[in-house]
């Protein structure tokens, strides 16, 4: 019907209209009344015949009018969508912040599947993956529950995660995937990888450090699981075969055929390891972002999510990674999901799921893609300032807040940043301009955070009333600070805008914690309730619960001190 419904549109706007309409009409019924309008000269051209045929058909299925979501927005969550899957038949599933599962078919639109409940009090469904021969999808989340799925009903949950083990939100459950006979793996907060066989219990693989954030199962039937300890489990029948040092927190992983296995994390490279040797073969540096996502399609490509919001999609041929391709979206880039017919659906920061493809027959109309691209363009200026371009010699001729004469050897260089510049992003650029060695980046690091210590060349810098040390939905730790009487909604639009990658949901979240730290905005300041004394005996306590999920004593204190004590908000900043 797709050459239907064009040439009806394309005849209703090139030929006159009908002398009289009463009412308005479909593109289909104009098509038909301008069909009638101008039977001679059809009819001359030896057309009228086909062209009447095709048009009276379209008029009298109008249900085969359907929308074409492709390439386009899918639907809106209330709140930021954290995982995607494509199910068997072409349909989706999604799901995010506000504890529902969304199903999505083309026939049928959007379904809401109910079952995932507020728990200590957050709320989250963080991974999603296919189902087997009894049911249709599984979901799980923030309530410790894994929920299996058949014909949009829960049929059965699956506990297990945090049981017996000492710690807050250690039931959480962050990873979903399948081994290559079929069986549902399980990662979670409590550093442990499950894997679930039909009425049996599962087998427990322990080993990491701090929480999980990915499982793959591999072609050889063996089970990998990415960390925030920064290395990539490889298990089989229950037991470690290696450690492979990864050296990034680990974020996404991805079967790849055979031993081999994508993984991205904090440093924007998508790797490929081979797990039976955990040497890397490959590597391919996306972003300067974190890569959060990737998934992989049966004829080789590789796509990896940023949360900048870009999609890449490489070409994987053997050992091998080189880039294709990529575009920009509307918001983090949490989850990836390649469809059976080559389409890729996308689980965004903004709200939303989107489905690309390269089909010009299920693309969206070119309006609504012209206004995807608007608002992805703005996304990109906002987050990612044109950078000054390289002079001669290396230098920039561009402005810039801060400079410094530097020496490496016998050259002398101009290191130069902005205010509000992270000192990493200062180094990478510093070193990839001058085609310096990466091997001096730390040194470079360490000299721009001493002078941004030290006030930049204008001196110290004034201190701020409020200085509090947060975590952004990318897992970032970052210091937000500002003055008594300052606009809550200012102070988060300048934060966003002097760290980048914020996204525009977490705005609202940003000013309402600053207005509740800054407290009352009286001119004479209100002295605070009494509150419960948390003794230093009680303060380490708290600082032993989190180290014992693998965090080091000093983020430990670090999270509880921002959270003013409140176990629940710091593992929250250091884990959701």
């Amino acid at each position: 019907m797709d050459m239907e419904e064009d040439l009806a549109a394309a005849l209703a706007l090139s030929m006159e209209p009908a002398p009289t309409q009463a009412k308005q009409v479909s593109p289909a019924d104009a098509a038909v009344a301008t069909l009638q309008a101008n039977t001679a000269a059809l009819a001359e051209a030896g057309s009228l015949a086909v062209l009447s045929t095709l048009l009276n058909n379209l008029v009298k299925n109008p249900a085969e009018d359907r929308p074409r979501p492709l390439k386009g927005r899918v639907s809106c969550a209330p709140r930021e969508v954290r995982c995607v899957a494509a199910l068997e038949g072409g349909s989706v599933a999604f799901a995010g912040m506000d504890n529902l599962v969304h199903l999505w078919d083309a026939a049928n639109g959007v379904r809401v599947l109910s079952g995932h409940q507020r728990r200590a009090g957050v709320d989250g469904v963080l991974a999603l993956c296919r189902g087997d021969d009894s049911v249709d999808l599984v979901s799980a989340g923030r309530d410790g529950s894994i929920i299996l799925w058949r014909n949009g009903e829960a049929v059965e949950t699956l506990k297990g995660h945090g049981e017996n083990i000492q710690g807050t939100n250690v039931h959480v459950v962050s990873a979903l995937g399948r081994t290559s006979d079929g069986r549902l793996i399980s990662g979670g907060w409590d550093k442990t990888v499950r894997v679930w066989k039909k009425d049996q219990l599962p087998a427990i693989m322990t080993g990491h450090d701090i929480a999980i954030n990915a499982v793959a199962g591999l072609d050889t039937g063996d089970v990998a699981s990415g960390s925030g300890d920064q290395t990539i489990g490889i298990w089989r029948d229950g037991r470690k075969l290696r450690s492979i040092p990864a050296k990034q927190v680990v974020r996404a992983l991805c079967a790849c055929g055979g031993t081999l296995l994508a993984a991205a994390g904090n440093d924007g490279v998508v790797r490929l390891w081979d797990a039976a040797t955990g040497q890397a073969v490959a590597e391919r540096q996306v972003a300067e972002s974190y890569v959060l996502s990737l998934s992989r399609r049966e004829s080789g490509e590789l796509a990896a999510g940023t949360s900048n919001g870009q999609v890449f999609i490489l070409a994987h041929e053997g050992r091998s990674l080189c880039q294709k391709e990529s575009f920009q979206v509307c918001g983090e880039v949490y989850g990836l999901s390649f469809l059976s017919n080559g389409d890729l659906a996308v689980a965004c920061g903004d709200c939303s799921c989107t489905i690309w493809t390269r089909s010009p027959s299920r693309a969206a109309p070119q309006a609504d893609r012209e206004d995807f691209g608007a608002r992805a363009a703005a996304l990109t200026a906002t987050r990612a300032p044109a950078m000054p371009t390289p002079g001669p010699g290396g230098g920039c001729s561009g402005s810039f807040d801060f400079t410094f004469p530097v020496d490496f050897g016998s050259q002398k260089f101009s290191l130069s940043w902005n205010r509000g510049e992270e000192p990493k992003a200062v180094a990478e650029r510093f070193i990839r301009e001058n085609q310096l060695d990466r091997r001096h980046t730390g040194d470079v690091v360490a000299f721009v955070m001493q002078a941004m210590q030290q006030g930049g060349q204008n001196g110290p810098s004034a201190p701020k009333d409020f200085n509090f040390p947060v975590e952004v939905a990318d897992g970032r730790r970052l210091t937000i600070s500002w003055n008594r009487g300052d606009n809550p909604q200012q102070v988060a639009l300048d934060f966003a805008k002097q760290h980048g990658g914020i996204g525009a949901a977490e705005l609202p979240d940003i000013a309402h914690f600053v207005q509740q730290a800054s407290g009352p905005a009286t001119s004479f300041q209100q002295a605070p309730a009494a509150a419960p004394a948390v003794t230093p005996a009680m303060q380490q306590q708290l600082v032993d619960q989190i180290t014992s999920m693998g965090f080091t004593n000093a983020m430990a204190r670090s999270a509880l001190e921002a959270a003013h004590w409140d176990i629940e908000s710091a593992i929250s900043r250091l884990l959701g």
